[in-house]
């Protein structure tokens, strides 16, 4: 009699070319007017302008495809930013995954904000921000 493990099912899906997903384990760093905060360039917050925020991720194999999506929540004085890594298999798990790392980019913004202080979260970590200002951040 053949039995079914848990690991047997993993594999199944894998070879029959579905992917996986991973939630907030991107790098997101505010975007905007002056560059990337990533680039160490400083990020000129603005009222009435919405904050965007850069996601890379990085992941999977030659035979994946991957892809980022990314959606900042703003509640109050809290911005929430949450991600999503998505791999789908193209080819058969059988075929070489060669050690290249396959890097992904996405933005996402908040709706236009008023002058204040607000607090960024994401993953667990957070960091404050003051509109108008100046900012060079990421989570």
């Amino acid at each position: 009699m053949l039995q079914i493990t848990p690991n047997f099912l993993v594999i199944a899906l894998l070879l029959s070319g579905c992917g996986r997903s991973e939630q907030d384990m991107a790098t997101v760093c505010l975007s905007g007017t002056g560059g990337y905060a990533d680039t160490g360039v400083a990020v000129e917050l603005e009222e009435d302008q919405p904050v965007t925020f850069f996601v890379t991720s990085t992941g999977g194999c030659h035979t994946d495809e991957l892809a980022v999506t990314c959606i900042a929540t703003v509640k109050g004085d809290q911005i929430e930013v949450t991600t999503e890594t998505t791999w789908v298999r193209t080819e058969p798990l059988a075929m070489s995954c060669e050690s290249i790392l396959l890097i992904v980019n996405g933005e996402c913004s908040t709706p236009p904000l008023q002058a204040g202080n607000y607090t960024v979260t994401y993953d667990g970590k957070a960091t404050d921000l003051a509109i108008p200002g100046t900012a060079n951040r990421c989570l």
